[in-house]
């Protein structure tokens, strides 16, 4: 279907316009409306955060961190990271397929090679994600998330150069209850969510979560009349805590996720950049299927002087995967693979109990991780392409690779914190070290034509013949990494706190396909420094909160895309270290409550990022694909009717201002996206109507080139850019009770 309703810039103006009369800003820092979370109803909500390790008060915390309820997520209907875009303005999110993300803060961190690892870390109940796959898991019963702005390495380790963040689940209560919700939406979207928690005994707990969606998305594959945003998940979590309140407190977490859907719903574009089209034309539908486990078990034990604390975790992840590699209706190219993994990895921390007796505190630790991959991946052109092999030399009809991978982390931190009347001095240091083994081969390889067609159903997942190996390759590399971090603030009263910092943070180097020539075979890390200056405040008796950052941002040895001619005489994308940048802005978080029943809340982000040094060649101009200014703003309505009943609303803008789309030079026009929600609760029951896009607004939210489309993966000349349209306009209902 193609969307028909499209918006100007007095629009999208007048809808920010009316929202800021209500507040001014945008973020993430939610605050409670209900009047009864404070002693006079005006009050703000603390915030409580755990960026430092430790937990306080997010206005005594000398970091730039945006947090999110899960009260917030809920009302909003947020089911996974790309959507938080629109409530932490500093955070992007861009995902094309279940396989691969990129996610940066402040601009940084964000990749387009499915191989390079994120550059921004994200954690789960403390436990590392480790690979951007993950970034598309949904999250759910959500306790809150906290978006860490900037180099964390110091607490947090390797790549999270570009920032942190962290979900934190909910954890059982001593009270047996749950709550079960139903939602549903245009295009056949449902979403199924269930909680249980149950008081096993007075010191152990139980809450178990399962979640179900299924959406055919709200496109149409014009080639073969097929869903080609369609997916289907099933998520698991069940955590049990014993807590007997002697000191020691235990947390056994156990996860599962399957995962399947329909990637690189990419348009064939016929009107350019800025005037997007519905026009997905895969000959191939495709199908990925993800498979998640984990466990997370942690311990700690107070000593009355100090805490241990170990967090040992297991993961596991399979994602199977056959694609329209070439995402047009020519039948240039399916590709297919399958990537095992399996991630041990074991924390130690020793602190201080920070009871606020004493004004030193400290934390020692040490963390070992243990990654052993293994991708087998098949590639097969069609018969089209066995026309136009004559014509392009080298070309590749059917090739088929294996690779194995382990890697090993060391690293050790230690941070210091001493508080001298209004002052806060902390310094701390952490040292990373990771060794990486690659084996690879290709086998099976075909140049010219091959004319044996091998069919690729939706569910056909290839396997590689390992016994015709026609070439092979043994690797190692080292990625290390000193991360100092030093922070100064003052209390200029209760209520208005300063900080800066200088913090360091890095990203670590990996491998190229085997088919690379031989000096681009791998890649060095890459490094930032971030320098930061910082005022939280909370004015009109706590009623107003306002929190502001500078911040400057040097960092070298740019990962970057490139395609570059390989070994078997056909275009190989790779990642090469080239380049550097620097970047300022300034953010801006605000939440105030208006009245008892009115809450209003945002944030703006403004980034401007230089090339100090490019190379040439590259693919993607550009460091970043943020916007220069991005915003913000939320306005929430709770009403008491009487003691059964309540009345609430939700109404938010999500502003993206001019974004740069890879190439120098071409520039995504800015949009608005509009949400909102009514709720009605009677006793225990919840009833929402909810419009998310309510006005439609239409963009690429990725766009590639017709100079780097099929271009990219045959040598072959692309006919057309393509371009993945953001999610149209959404209306549903939701139902939701407890008890």
């Amino acid at each position: 279907m193609a969307h028909q309703i499209k918006h100007s810039a007095k629009t999208r103006i007048s809808i920010l316009a009316m929202m800021a009369a209500w507040g001014v800003g945008a973020n993430a820092e939610v605050a409670s409306t209900d009047p009864n979370n404070s002693d006079n109803g005006l009050q703000l909500e603390e915030i409580v955060v755990t960026a430092r390790k430790i937990t306080e008060n997010l206005q005594d915390a000398p970091v730039s961190v945006a947090t999110v309820t899960g009260d917030m997520i809920e009302q909003r209907g947020i089911r996974d990271l790309k959507e938080m875009n629109k409530l932490a303005s500093s955070l992007k999110v861009d995902t094309d397929s279940d396989v691969r993300a990129g996610v940066s803060i402040r601009g940084v961190g964000g990749s387009s090679d499915i191989n390079v690892a994120p550059g921004v870390g994200m954690f789960v109940d403390g436990v590392y994600q480790p690979t951007s796959a993950y970034f598309t898991v949904p999250f759910f019963d959500v306790e809150r998330m906290e978006v860490l702005k900037g180099p964390q390495g110091t607490l947090y380790g390797k790549n999270t150069m570009g920032g942190a963040i962290n979900i934190i689940s909910r954890e059982p209560t001593d009270e047996f209850g749950g709550n079960i919700m139903v939602e549903g939406a245009n295009v056949n979207h449902r979403v199924v969510n269930g909680v249980v928690n149950v008081p096993i005994t007075a010191e152990l707990g139980n809450r178990t979560t399962l979640f179900y969606r299924d959406t055919d998305g709200l496109q149409e594959n014009q080639k073969n009349d097929q869903d080609p945003s369609q997916r289907e998940d099933v998520a698991l979590r069940t955590r049990f805590v014993y807590d007997p309140d002697n000191g020691f407190k235990s947390s056994l977490g156990l996860f599962y996720a399957n995962l399947r859907s329909a990637p690189f719903a990419y348009s064939e574009t016929t009107k350019g950049l800025n005037d997007p089209v519905d026009n997905v034309t895969k000959n191939v539908n495709g199908l990925t299927d993800s498979e998640y486990q984990s466990l997370n078990f942690a311990n700690s034990y107070d000593f009355g002087e100090a805490t241990l604390t170990s967090l040992t975790s297991y993961d596991k992840g399979d994602v199977d995967t056959v694609v329209d590699a070439d995402y047009t209706s020519t039948p240039l190219l399916v590709a297919g693979g399958v990537t095992d993994r399996d991630t041990f990895a074991q924390e130690l921390r020793l602190a201080d109990s920070n009871t606020g007796e004493s004004n030193l505190h400290w934390l020692v630790g040490g963390y070992y991780s243990h990654d052993d991959l293994e991708s087998p991946s098949y590639n097969d052109t069609n018969y089209t392409a066995v026309v136009l092999a004559p014509i392009f030399k080298g070309l590749t009809t059917h090739s088929t690779a294996y690779r194995e991978e382990t890697a090993e982390t060391f690293a050790g931190f230690g941070q210091v914190t001493l508080t001298l009347d209004q002052f806060e001095f902390a310094a701390g240091i952490r040292y990373d070290k990771e060794e990486r083994d690659k084996q690879a081969s290709n086998v099976d390889q075909v140049p010219g034509i091959n004319i044996v067609r091998i069919p690729v159903p939706p569910f056909f997942i290839p396997q590689p013949v390992i016994n015709t190996t026609t070439g092979s390759s043994d690797q190692s590399l080292t990625s290390e990494e000193w991360q100092p971090k030093v922070s100064v603030s003052y209390h200029f009263t209760p209520d208005i706190m300063g900080y800066g910092l200088v913090s360091r943070g890095f990203r670590a180097g990996g491998f190229n396909p085997s088919t690379a020539p031989a000096q681009y075979d791998s890649y060095q890390p890459e490094k930032t420094t971030n320098y930061e200056g910082g005022l939280k405040t909370e004015l009109m008796d706590r009623r107003l909160r306002v929190n502001t950052a500078v911040f400057y941002t040097d960092y070298s040895d740019i990962i970057q895309t490139d395609q570059v001619v390989g070994t078997n005489n056909s275009n190989v994308i790779i990642s090469r270290n080239g380049g550097e940048a620097t970047s300022r802005g300034f953010e801006l978080d605000i939440a105030y409550n208006l009245t008892e029943e009115l809450n209003v809340s945002g944030g703006y982000t403004y980034l401007d990022i230089e090339n100090d040094k490019k190379l040439p060649g590259q693919i993607r101009k550009s460091p970043t694909g943020f916007a220069d200014n991005v915003f913000n703003v939320q306005a929430n309505y709770f009403h008491t009717i009487d003691k059964d009943m309540t009345f609430g609303a939700n109404l938010s803008a999500n502003y993206i201002g001019d974004t740069p789309m890879g190439l120098e030079e071409e520039y995504r026009d800015a949009s608005t996206v509009v949400d909102a929600s009514v709720d009605l609760s009677v006793n225990q029951v919840t009833f929402s109507v909810f419009g998310k896009n309510i006005f439609d607004e239409q963009y690429y939210v990725s766009y590639i080139p017709k100079s780097s489309t099929t271009n990219a993966l045959l040598g072959i000349p692309g006919a057309t850019a393509l371009g993945l349209l953001n999610q149209p306009a959404q209306y549903g209902m939701r139902v939701s009770t407890t008890f």
